[in-house]
């Protein structure tokens, strides 16, 4: 009988061991890491990258990717956007929530302000991302005209054209300061350079197959993605439409606040926002794009007595990726109704430039605004802002 027990007893244990040992085994294939599970459902995965030194916030960019079309786009979030810090209880530069350590009080910031979920941060400071270049073998940079740099103390001289470069001329390059270049160029160049080392990324996808190439890069970043992901968050280079990536920036007034200068963005915050949604859902969209909506142009005329109101129905447009041509009065008439006029009579092009200022006169006449047709900057859409239009949108 007392063996009879004992046998019953090992026999259950067995059991018990094959059980466990089956259902881990199970969890274990089922389990997915974050970003696979992401990739898996058709969530965009929106990470920030803060590249930083010392300390200091250096420059953060929102990379935005979506999972189900391989569109990808790099927001340009400037450390100068003022805003009120709970903490400080005053009106401030968003940078000063930066911490090395724990970028996350920064990052939560962002998303607050752009009214976007940012679950993912990468942070790296300039030595580590020099180290990363040189791990990816240099990027691929196009120079547009000669800089003088000071790399290591040495006095180096890039030429213009296309060029392969080490960790340390970038890092170099991107603090490289120009006084002859405008914010929006140096802006461009950081994209820029970004964009080279995610075509690094993709090239060199079986690098990440390596423990030891994995084990640097991952002491070179500070992040929140835990190793799987971190290695699936790479992986997602191979898909993504790095030609076409779009670039995009906050647009704003600056303002001085104390003695500080702030970049507070346009109509406070809404067209930012907007701009947000409208590029979610532009790399959502998996209809092809045509040359002609990429290229056109549009011409802005003020037909108010509002100054400076068809500059800043500019911003608007260009926040959408449109090439504005020229901004100016309308002088023939004040106007009580916006109308917007195609010259070649693209109805889809019209409609689409309409629907973002919410204007329902669309003309097809040009003639009937100008006279002798005269179109002295070959737009293809000229927009004559009216009485009705708030800023933002045309009202009923």
């Amino acid at each position: 009988m007392r063996r009879k027990k004992t046998v019953d007893i090992l026999i259950i244990s067995l059991i018990v061991i094959i059980i466990s040992a089956s259902t881990g085994l199970l969890y274990t294939k089922l389990k997915t890491d974050r970003i696979t599970s992401d990739i898996e459902v058709g969530k965009d995965i929106n990470t920030l990258i803060l590249v930083h030194n010392k300390g200091e916030l250096i420059f953060s960019e929102l990379f935005m990717y979506n999972s189900n079309t391989g569109k990808g786009s790099l927001f340009d979030i400037p450390g100068n956007m003022g805003s009120i810090i709970n903490k400080l209880k005053k009106m401030d530069r968003i940078d000063v929530l930066f911490e090395e350590e724990n970028p996350t009080i920064y990052t939560e910031k962002v998303s607050k302000i752009l009214n976007t979920d940012i679950p993912y941060y990468l942070s790296i400071n300039l030595d580590n991302f020099s180290k990363i270049v040189d791990l990816y073998e240099g990027v691929d940079l196009f120079i547009a005209n000669p800089v003088e740099l000071l790399d290591k103390d040495n006095l180096v001289l890039l030429p213009s054209g296309n060029l392969v470069v080490d960790g340390s001329k970038t890092v170099s390059y991107l603090q490289y300061q120009d006084d002859s270049l405008s914010v929006i160029e140096h802006i461009s160049r950081r994209q820029k350079v970004l964009q080279s080392l995610f075509h690094q990324f993709s090239a060199h996808i079986e690098f990440l197959k390596s423990k030891e190439f994995l084990t640097y890069l991952n002491s070179y970043i500070n992040t929140n993605l835990k190793k799987d992901a971190f290695i699936s968050f790479f992986n997602l280079f191979t898909n993504l439409d790095i030609e076409r990536l779009v670039f995009q920036r906050v647009l704003g007034n600056t303002r001085l606040v104390g003695e500080k200068n702030l970049l507070f963005p346009h109509y406070e915050g809404k067209l930012l926002r907007e701009t947000v949604q409208q590029t979610i859902t532009s790399l959502a969209n998996t209809e092809v794009i045509s040359a002609d909506e990429l290229n056109v142009t549009i011409e802005i005329l003020n037909a108010t007595d509002q100054s400076g109101l068809a500059s800043r129905t500019a911003q608007v447009y260009k926040s959408f990726g449109y090439d504005v041509a020229r901004v100016a009065n309308y002088e023939k008439e004040v106007r009580d109704t916006t109308v917007v006029i195609s010259w070649n009579g693209d109805r889809t092009i019209a409609e689409k430039v309409s629907d973002i200022i919410l204007c329902k006169d669309i003309s097809y006449e040009p003639d009937i605004y100008f006279e002798n047709n005269l179109n002295t900057n070959n737009s293809e859409i000229i927009i004559i802002l009216g009485k009705d239009f708030d800023g933002r949108y045309c009202k009923e």
